[in-house]
């Protein structure tokens, strides 16, 4: 047993949270997720309320019948619940400025043959192909920045065990009220991507692209890989609240999830969000969506504040002359591409034993603790690294300047194209020599306005931003979190198919 932090990891099985950092908040998180369904005539809402009108617009959620629940700072609102014929008049009331129907989501798998066929790629590879290795040879490992990973947790497996390697946040599942669950990762992506970012295991030679940061873990994902709005949003609040608490100092958020973008960015509350945490002086780097059913980037990725980030394969050499972009990481459009690519084709992270994954795909098993998977969520993990070498090489490096190293520096990948790659492949060796970029960022910013414009009558439409862009009525209604909105490659969960995790090579 070994104690981190305010966590102890207990007989690898359990964690404990024994801070009480956040205590009130935590023990609302099993109210947030919910099932719509729990109370056939309530209904989950996320509001927004007006400038100073917090405790005016919960009293008219409990005026109108309703309950309210946690507290989420970054959209100055709170989840509640109101009977299901009161959602109109809760929009127009006293203190609201927003009501959007919060619902669970859930994934489904897809089919890729193509991934079955791909060889394992190690994270040896990984690192010499982006550079990070010639950083390691310096120092640069990452040591004193904390990367935070919104996701479905994180498990004790070796290469995660050791002591100050996980700080585990709060988790706003419905898991949090099992002690055997709570925290940790039961669905098995976020061990997978954690290994990536901070992984190291110097016995079994097996580190992560940035093996000396530490990974803060909030909960957001059971154990089929289900989320919701409202999880998300408390989970994204609470790590820009708690950057510096508790000797923290998160300086990068990886969000390898997304929902299909609609009409514009402006008025999406993940990419209101996202924007927020990165004016907060935090690196938001998030997954631009896998398969290409469908163009542009997925939200959050879609805002152009954050770092969005699509998949390389890079071949049999870690070399890039062999390498390419695969035909299912999500190509861009006229108004927003990806701004860079990464390895995230058949990359060997850690298993998680027992978890959904790990039970339902056992072929994709390398060795005894590890698992192959491609996606953007991949290829997310390991920008997500690369930005905390370069912010330990230069702490004053702002989210813009540590955005303009990975796009200046990025290398063109043979045969893609700006709407596959966006600038090209990170090439960390080149941004560590690059002079820091003084030019800052000035797009359009999400607008909670937006949001509520966008989900009220059919007579309002609105320009948010001076976008010149008119949003469709009721744009957050109850369809807009459902299942069809969070298909399998929002989370790469067709990755982890039977056609991705096929046999391995070592």
């Amino acid at each position: 047993m070994s104690v981190a932090y305010g966590i102890r990891w207990d007989d690898g099985k359990r964690i404990r949270l024994v801070a009480t950092l956040l205590a009130a908040l935590v023990a609302l998180a099993a109210f947030v997720g919910m099932k719509a369904g729990a109370e056939r005539s309530m209904t989950a809402v996320v509001v927004s309320a007006r400038v100073g009108s917090a405790n005016t617009a919960a009293h008219s959620v409990e005026a109108l019948g309703g309950k309210v629940g946690a507290r989420i700072s970054l959209i100055h609102g709170f989840i509640a619940k109101v009977p299901s014929d009161r959602i109109s008049a809760l929009r127009s009331a006293n203190g609201v400025l927003s009501a959007i129907v919060d619902r669970t989501v859930h994934l489904s798998s897809s089919d890729d043959s193509a991934a079955a066929k791909t060889a394992s790629a190690s994270l040896g590879q990984v690192k010499q192909e982006i550079g990070a290795d010639k950083l390691a040879a310096q120092g640069v490992t990452g040591k004193g920045v904390d990367i935070a990973l919104v996701d479905s947790g994180v498990v004790p497996v070796p290469g995660l065990d050791a002591a100050s390697k996980v700080y585990v946040g709060p988790d706003f599942t419905p898991e949090t009220d099992d002690p055997s669950t709570k925290g940790l990762d039961t669905y098995g992506h976020g061990t997978h991507l954690a290994g990536i970012m901070v992984g190291n295991n110097p016995t079994a030679g097996f580190s992560g692209v940035a093996p000396d940061a530490r990974l803060v873990s909030v909960k957001a994902a059971t154990n089929d890989g289900s989320t919701n709005l409202g999880e998300l949003l408390l989970s994204m609040s609470w790590v820009v609240m708690h950057r510096h608490s508790d000797g923290l100092n998160i300086r990068v958020l990886n969000l390898s999830f997304g929902s299909e973008l609609d009409v514009s960015y402006v008025a999406d509350p993940l990419a209101y969000a996202a924007e927020q945490a990165w004016k907060s002086g935090i690196v938001v780097v998030a997954a631009a969506g896998n398969g290409n059913d469908i163009l542009g980037l997925d939200a959050p990725a879609a805002d152009p504040y954050v770092v969005s980030v699509g998949a390389s394969d890079m071949g049999g050499k870690a070399v890039l002359s062999d390498d390419k972009v695969p035909d299912w990481s999500r190509v861009g459009n006229s108004t927003r591409a990806p701004d860079v690519v990464a390895p995230g084709t058949s990359l060997v992270s850690l298993r998680d034993p027992g978890s959904f994954v790990d039970q339902n795909h056992p072929e994709g098993k390398v060795g005894n603790g590890y698992f192959k998977g491609s996606g953007t969520s991949q290829a997310a993990a390991v920008v997500s690294g690369a930005a905390a070498l370069l912010i330990q090489k230069d702490p004053s490096l702002t989210p813009d300047q540590v955005k303009g190293l990975l796009v200046g520096s990025a290398d063109r990948v043979p045969k893609a194209t700006p709407l596959t790659e966006g600038a090209g492949q990170i090439d960390l060796a080149r941004a560590a020599t690059l002079p820091v970029p003084t030019a800052v960022q000035n797009w359009p910013v999400a607008s909670l306005y937006a949001i509520l414009n966008a989900n009220r009558s059919e007579d309002v439409t609105v320009d948010p931003g001076g976008t010149g862009k008119n949003l469709d009525a009721n744009r957050w209604s109850a369809n807009r979190w459902s299942a069809n909105r969070w298909s399998a490659n929002r989370w790469s969960a067709n990755r982890w198919s039977d056609s991705s995790w096929g046999d391995s090579t070592g």
